[in-house]
Protein backbone atom coordinates (compact mmCIF):
# COMPACT_ATOMS: atom_id res chain seq x y z
CA UNK A 1 0.00 0.00 0.00
CA UNK A 2 2.84 2.51 0.23
CA UNK A 3 3.63 2.31 -3.02
CA UNK A 4 0.46 2.57 -4.40
CA UNK A 5 -0.11 5.71 -1.85
CA UNK A 6 3.04 7.28 -3.67
CA UNK A 7 1.95 6.26 -7.16
CA UNK A 8 -1.56 7.99 -6.36
CA UNK A 9 -0.79 11.00 -4.55
CA UNK A 10 -2.82 10.31 -1.93
CA UNK A 11 -3.45 8.12 1.33
CA UNK A 12 -5.50 5.36 2.20
CA UNK A 13 -8.15 6.71 4.28
CA UNK A 14 -10.98 4.17 5.22
CA UNK A 15 -10.02 0.34 5.32
CA UNK A 16 -13.71 -2.15 6.21
CA UNK A 17 -15.20 -5.07 5.72
CA UNK A 18 -18.43 -3.18 5.50
CA UNK A 19 -19.95 -0.86 2.52
CA UNK A 20 -20.52 2.38 3.31
CA UNK A 21 -17.05 2.35 5.18
CA UNK A 22 -16.95 3.69 8.59
CA UNK A 23 -13.39 2.02 9.75
CA UNK A 24 -10.59 4.74 9.29
CA UNK A 25 -7.11 4.17 8.82
CA UNK A 26 -4.08 6.01 10.53
CA UNK A 27 -1.16 7.29 7.82
CA UNK A 28 1.41 5.58 7.20
CA UNK A 29 0.35 2.16 9.14
CA UNK A 30 0.98 -0.09 6.43
CA UNK A 31 1.81 -2.92 8.34
CA UNK A 32 -1.65 -3.07 10.31
CA UNK A 33 -3.58 -2.23 7.16
CA UNK A 34 -1.99 -5.62 5.81
CA UNK A 35 -2.99 -7.53 9.09
CA UNK A 36 -6.29 -6.43 8.69
CA UNK A 37 -7.37 -7.13 5.12
CA UNK A 38 -5.67 -11.02 5.70
CA UNK A 39 -7.29 -11.73 9.37
CA UNK A 40 -10.14 -13.88 7.87
CA UNK A 41 -12.51 -14.33 11.71
CA UNK A 42 -12.99 -17.98 13.16
CA UNK A 43 -15.26 -20.06 11.01
CA UNK A 44 -15.55 -17.54 7.86
CA UNK A 45 -13.83 -19.25 4.80
CA UNK A 46 -14.62 -15.81 2.76
CA UNK A 47 -12.92 -12.00 3.37
CA UNK A 48 -14.06 -8.72 1.19
CA UNK A 49 -12.44 -5.25 2.06
CA UNK A 50 -13.03 -2.00 0.54
CA UNK A 51 -10.92 0.73 0.80
CA UNK A 52 -11.17 4.12 -0.25
CA UNK A 53 -8.57 7.11 -0.23
CA UNK A 54 -8.22 11.02 1.25
CA UNK A 55 -9.37 11.39 -2.73
CA UNK A 56 -12.85 9.52 -2.47
CA UNK A 57 -12.66 8.71 -6.26
CA UNK A 58 -10.11 6.15 -5.61
CA UNK A 59 -11.57 3.21 -4.45
CA UNK A 60 -11.04 -0.69 -4.41
CA UNK A 61 -12.36 -4.17 -3.35
CA UNK A 62 -10.87 -7.33 -2.23
CA UNK A 63 -12.17 -10.61 -2.28
CA UNK A 64 -9.80 -13.22 -0.69
CA UNK A 65 -10.84 -16.83 0.23
CA UNK A 66 -9.51 -19.47 2.31
CA UNK A 67 -9.27 -23.14 1.37
CA UNK A 68 -11.86 -22.65 -1.53
CA UNK A 69 -9.76 -23.82 -4.49
CA UNK A 70 -12.81 -23.25 -6.94
CA UNK A 71 -13.06 -19.36 -6.28
CA UNK A 72 -10.38 -16.88 -6.94
CA UNK A 73 -8.74 -13.81 -4.62
CA UNK A 74 -9.06 -10.34 -6.26
CA UNK A 75 -8.52 -6.84 -6.42
CA UNK A 76 -10.68 -4.58 -8.24
CA UNK A 77 -10.26 -0.73 -8.85
CA UNK A 78 -12.81 2.11 -9.05
CA UNK A 79 -10.91 5.35 -10.36
CA UNK A 80 -13.24 8.56 -11.62
CA UNK A 81 -11.33 10.09 -14.40
CA UNK A 82 -11.25 13.30 -12.89
CA UNK A 83 -9.37 12.06 -9.99
CA UNK A 84 -6.35 13.08 -12.30
CA UNK A 85 -5.10 15.36 -14.87
CA UNK A 86 -6.13 14.31 -18.60
CA UNK A 87 -2.25 13.89 -18.88
CA UNK A 88 -1.64 11.90 -16.19
CA UNK A 89 -4.53 9.71 -16.18
CA UNK A 90 -3.24 7.05 -18.59
CA UNK A 91 0.20 6.93 -17.23
CA UNK A 92 -1.33 6.40 -13.21
CA UNK A 93 -3.47 4.01 -14.55
CA UNK A 94 -0.95 2.12 -16.35
CA UNK A 95 1.52 2.18 -13.10
CA UNK A 96 -1.08 1.02 -10.81
CA UNK A 97 -1.77 -2.39 -13.37
CA UNK A 98 1.74 -3.24 -13.97
CA UNK A 99 2.26 -2.53 -9.95
CA UNK A 100 -0.55 -5.24 -9.22
CA UNK A 101 0.32 -8.21 -11.63
CA UNK A 102 4.32 -7.63 -10.59
CA UNK A 103 2.82 -7.93 -6.28
CA UNK A 104 -0.10 -10.80 -6.88
CA UNK A 105 1.32 -12.59 -10.62
CA UNK A 106 -2.25 -12.86 -11.28
CA UNK A 107 -2.97 -15.42 -14.19
CA UNK A 108 -5.34 -12.70 -15.92
CA UNK A 109 -5.82 -8.73 -14.97
CA UNK A 110 -7.84 -5.93 -16.95
CA UNK A 111 -8.17 -2.35 -16.94
CA UNK A 112 -10.32 -0.36 -18.91
CA UNK A 113 -13.59 1.91 -18.48
CA UNK A 114 -16.89 0.52 -16.97
CA UNK A 115 -18.60 1.11 -20.36
CA UNK A 116 -15.66 -0.90 -22.06
CA UNK A 117 -16.52 -4.10 -19.47
CA UNK A 118 -20.15 -3.85 -19.48
CA UNK A 119 -20.05 -5.03 -23.43
CA UNK A 120 -18.96 -8.19 -21.61
CA UNK A 121 -21.63 -8.81 -19.39
CA UNK A 122 -23.03 -12.33 -19.69
CA UNK A 123 -26.32 -12.58 -21.66
CA UNK A 124 -27.89 -15.26 -19.07
CA UNK A 125 -27.20 -12.44 -16.08
CA UNK A 126 -24.40 -14.47 -14.29
CA UNK A 127 -21.32 -13.74 -13.25
CA UNK A 128 -18.43 -15.33 -15.13
CA UNK A 129 -16.28 -18.41 -14.07
CA UNK A 130 -12.60 -18.04 -14.50
CA UNK A 131 -12.33 -21.63 -15.33
CA UNK A 132 -15.29 -21.70 -18.29
CA UNK A 133 -13.91 -18.46 -19.84
CA UNK A 134 -12.13 -15.34 -19.21
CA UNK A 135 -14.19 -12.22 -19.66
CA UNK A 136 -11.93 -10.61 -22.76
CA UNK A 137 -9.60 -8.24 -24.37
CA UNK A 138 -9.32 -4.89 -22.58
CA UNK A 139 -7.48 -1.50 -23.12
CA UNK A 140 -5.01 -2.93 -21.09
CA UNK A 141 -4.65 -7.02 -20.49
CA UNK A 142 -2.35 -8.93 -18.80
CA UNK A 143 -2.09 -13.05 -18.98
CA UNK A 144 0.34 -14.92 -17.17
CA UNK A 145 3.02 -17.58 -18.23
CA UNK A 146 0.87 -20.16 -18.84
CA UNK A 147 -1.87 -18.23 -20.78
CA UNK A 148 0.73 -17.00 -22.80
CA UNK A 149 1.63 -20.93 -23.44
CA UNK A 150 -2.03 -21.93 -23.69
CA UNK A 151 -2.93 -19.65 -26.38
CA UNK A 152 0.40 -19.77 -28.07
CA UNK A 153 3.47 -18.70 -28.64
CA UNK A 154 3.06 -18.09 -32.19
CA UNK A 155 -0.39 -16.51 -32.00
CA UNK A 156 0.74 -13.56 -29.60
CA UNK A 157 3.96 -12.86 -32.45
CA UNK A 158 1.17 -11.95 -34.30
CA UNK A 159 -0.10 -9.03 -32.19
CA UNK A 160 1.80 -6.07 -32.29
CA UNK A 161 0.25 -4.97 -28.67
CA UNK A 162 2.03 -7.98 -27.31
CA UNK A 163 4.78 -7.39 -25.19
CA UNK A 164 6.63 -10.67 -23.11
CA UNK A 165 7.93 -9.25 -19.57
CA UNK A 166 11.14 -11.25 -17.84
CA UNK A 167 8.84 -13.84 -16.80
CA UNK A 168 6.47 -14.49 -19.39
CA UNK A 169 3.96 -13.37 -19.40
CA UNK A 170 1.83 -10.88 -22.33
CA UNK A 171 0.81 -7.50 -21.01
CA UNK A 172 -0.92 -5.37 -23.98
CA UNK A 173 -1.85 -2.24 -24.43
CA UNK A 174 -4.13 -0.97 -27.06
CA UNK A 175 -3.80 2.64 -27.43
CA UNK A 176 -2.96 5.48 -25.40
CA UNK A 177 -6.03 5.73 -22.93
CA UNK A 178 -8.89 4.21 -22.19
CA UNK A 179 -10.78 6.62 -24.06
CA UNK A 180 -8.26 6.02 -27.37
CA UNK A 181 -8.41 3.05 -28.88
CA UNK A 182 -10.16 0.91 -31.31
CA UNK A 183 -13.28 -1.08 -29.62
CA UNK A 184 -13.29 -3.03 -32.77
CA UNK A 185 -9.71 -4.17 -32.00
CA UNK A 186 -10.41 -5.66 -28.56
CA UNK A 187 -12.60 -8.23 -30.97
CA UNK A 188 -9.83 -8.75 -33.08
CA UNK A 189 -7.26 -10.10 -30.65
CA UNK A 190 -9.94 -11.86 -28.96
CA UNK A 191 -10.68 -14.17 -32.80
CA UNK A 192 -7.04 -14.16 -33.35
CA UNK A 193 -6.53 -15.69 -29.71
CA UNK A 194 -9.46 -18.42 -30.17
CA UNK A 195 -13.02 -16.70 -29.25
CA UNK A 196 -14.47 -19.73 -27.33
CA UNK A 197 -11.71 -18.62 -24.62
CA UNK A 198 -13.85 -15.09 -24.01
CA UNK A 199 -17.44 -14.13 -23.19
CA UNK A 200 -19.94 -13.83 -25.66
CA UNK A 201 -22.11 -11.73 -24.54
CA UNK A 202 -25.32 -12.91 -26.64
CA UNK A 203 -24.74 -16.67 -26.23
CA UNK A 204 -26.54 -18.32 -23.46
CA UNK A 205 -24.43 -21.61 -23.56
CA UNK A 206 -22.41 -22.44 -20.26
CA UNK A 207 -19.47 -23.65 -20.76
CA UNK A 208 -17.69 -26.66 -19.23
CA UNK A 209 -14.79 -25.94 -16.66
CA UNK A 210 -11.34 -26.39 -18.73
CA UNK A 211 -13.04 -26.26 -21.96
CA UNK A 212 -11.40 -23.41 -23.04
CA UNK A 213 -8.96 -22.42 -20.53
CA UNK A 214 -6.92 -23.24 -18.12
CA UNK A 215 -8.88 -24.91 -14.72
CA UNK A 216 -7.05 -23.21 -11.20
CA UNK A 217 -6.15 -27.11 -11.12
CA UNK A 218 -4.49 -26.74 -13.78
CA UNK A 219 -2.52 -23.44 -13.14
CA UNK A 220 -1.65 -24.74 -9.58
CA UNK A 221 -0.46 -27.57 -11.16
CA UNK A 222 1.92 -25.88 -13.60
CA UNK A 223 3.28 -23.39 -10.84
CA UNK A 224 4.14 -26.87 -8.85
CA UNK A 225 5.45 -28.17 -11.48
CA UNK A 226 7.74 -25.39 -12.40
CA UNK A 227 8.91 -25.25 -8.76
CA UNK A 228 9.96 -28.44 -9.24
CA UNK A 229 12.27 -28.77 -11.44
CA UNK A 230 15.79 -29.21 -9.99
CA UNK A 231 18.13 -26.34 -11.10
CA UNK A 232 20.92 -26.86 -13.35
Amino acid sequence: MKKVERLLGCELDRLDHRDPLRRKTQPRSWDEQGEYITTFKARHNSRSVFGRFTDPRIRFRINLYRDRPDLWNCISWTIDPEAFARDELAGTLEQLFDAGNQVFRPFYATADTEEHLATKAKASGYGVDYQEELSGVFWLTYFNRHYYEFFGRDKFAGIKEAQIDAKGGVRMRLGASPFKYRDARRLQIERKLGPASFIAPKSRREKEHGEAVLTFEQLRRKVRTRKSKPSA
